[in-house]
């Protein structure tokens, strides 16, 4: 499905691994494109906050909530990001 394309492009970018997207690990170099990832499939996918939730390892609908306004806010604020954002959602449009 859509979800798991935007989890594999996103942790292509970031030279992570999907499973590392879908794990319980809080570190920053994984927690930031974890964020990114869900805010991604909210905004391109029609699936729900408490289903992205399951897609990323069974997190709480407010998580993805918290992690797609969080990116929105910091799209604004980060030029890097907001660039970032763009390349990823070319790639997702391909």
């Amino acid at each position: 499905n859509d979800v798991s394309k935007i989890q594999k492009i996103v942790a292509d970018y970031f030279k992570i691994s999907i499973d590392d997207l879908k794990s319980k690990k809080r570190n920053a170099t994984i927690a930031f494109p974890r964020q990114i990832a869900m805010y991604l499939c909210r905004k391109h996918t029609d699936e729900s906050f408490p289903k992205i939730g399951i897609e990323f390892g069974g997190k709480d609908h407010s998580t993805v909530m918290f992690s797609c306004e969080k990116i929105e806010q910091e799209i604004k604020k980060d030029k890097t990001l907001a660039d970032a954002i763009d390349k990823l959602e070319k790639e997702i449009h391909n």
